[in-house]
């Protein structure tokens, strides 16, 4: 924090784009960061200097949760309890770690070897400045110090940016994210029941954090592990234990779409088992399933909906078949699906006794097909 007399002059806009130069490509990619990069120009060309300190530094927290997200959210709070912290509430999303105190996450940073112990207290100073800064004291920023702090900062956030996972131990999921896809189906086949349960709901935990495409395609490793665990159980017992913990994650309502959408394939494989199949039945999932096919929201859910939903057929309720028909009549996701017409006639036609003709015309309509 430099305050000689030299400081108090007002910098040049060439001068505030020079040191906002290193953030620039990381701007282009990223809303949050684009915006907050913009409040600081503004800040910095209008010397509010306290205010440069504060967005400075959060674009370096910044940074270091999308690294955390990088690393696997459940993972981290896993470390961080080892660590003896408790972050209050779910982890569900990167704004989740604002839960935890910014010391307490640079220092997690550093135990998961995402830098070195001279980057952690070099840290830890910035954080020091900040706060200084940010509550009341008699501090009074100027140019020179503010500069230093923004290339400072700048600096760091590409470093972390950059930066690799070194020297972290890796848990039971983290290693089986980290494997080849021959590795993950050998662990998946040889491994024990109960230690294949317990990564099974670690996995669980960590879908619920999935938001995006990107974010599920992480979990390849993850959903190809429980396919080949599910497929190589045969003791029956063992393999209903399975698949009760992963139609209860499925159906837990915390899962978002693009997580959802590569587990499915799992439960419709698991259900073409006539044991897990029976015992779908006898707790009563089965209405469930149509419950989530009358919502499907795309023409891809549709179709893969109405498979599953088309493996019980045969005992299918009369109030299920009513929810299906009136879906066909009212959703055009469902109707208008090419995918889905296949099962749901295969549905219709084996079921075709228990449907009121009058809802058998208005279906027929929906579906361009004469019933």
């Amino acid at each position: 924090m430099t305050n000689d007399a030299s400081s108090v002059r007002r910098p040049s806009k060439e001068e505030i784009a020079e040191l906002l130069q290193p953030l620039a490509e990381w701007a282009d990619t990223d809303d949050f960061s684009r915006a907050v990069i913009r409040e600081l120009r503004a800040c910095l060309e209008n010397n509010a200097y306290r205010a440069s300190h504060v967005l400075a530094f959060q674009l370096l927290m910044y940074s270091l949760y999308r690294k955390v997200e990088e690393y696997g959210l459940s993972t981290f709070v896993r470390k961080a309890k080892d660590h003896g912290i408790e972050i209050e509430g779910k982890v569900r999303t990167i704004w989740d770690l604002n839960k935890t105190e910014d010391s307490q996450l640079i220092f997690l940073c550093h135990e998961i070897g995402l830098y070195d112990q001279n980057v952690r207290r070099q840290l830890e100073s910035q954080l020091e400045t900040r706060n200084g800064y940010a509550h009341v004291s008699q501090l009074k920023p100027l140019w020179n110090g503010t500069k230093a702090f923004v290339e400072s900062a700048a600096t760091y956030c590409d470093l972390i940016r950059q930066s690799s996972f070194k020297g972290s131990k890796l848990g039971p999921l983290d290693e089986i994210l980290t494997a080849s896809e021959m590795e993950v189906k050998q662990k998946a086949s040889e491994m024990a029941t109960q230690s294949i349960i317990l990564i099974l709901k670690e996995v669980m935990d960590e879908a619920e954090l999935v938001t995006t495409n990107d974010g599920a395609a992480r979990m390849k490793n993850a959903v190809t592990f429980i396919q080949e665990a599910l497929s190589s159980r045969h003791n029956v017992d063992e393999a209903k234990g399975l698949f009760d913990i992963l139609h209860r994650g499925y159906f837990s309502g915390i899962l978002d779409t693009p997580i959802k959408r590569a587990l499915q394939p799992i439960l419709l494989d698991a259900i073409r088992r006539t044991e897990i199949k029976k015992f779908a039945i006898d707790q009563d999932y089965v209405k469930q399933y149509v419950d989530e096919f009358c919502l499907s929201t795309t023409f891809e859910d549709a179709g893969k909906n109405a498979e599953l939903v088309s493996e019980f057929k045969g005992r299918l309720s009369a109030s299920d078949l009513t929810k299906i028909c009136n879906a066909i009549c009212k959703n055009l996701q469902i109707s208008n699906s090419y995918r889905a017409r296949p099962y749901l006639l295969r549905i219709l036609k084996a079921r075709r006794a228990d449907i009121k003709s009058s809802l058998l015309g208005k279906i027929g309509r929906a579906l361009e097909e004469q019933l």
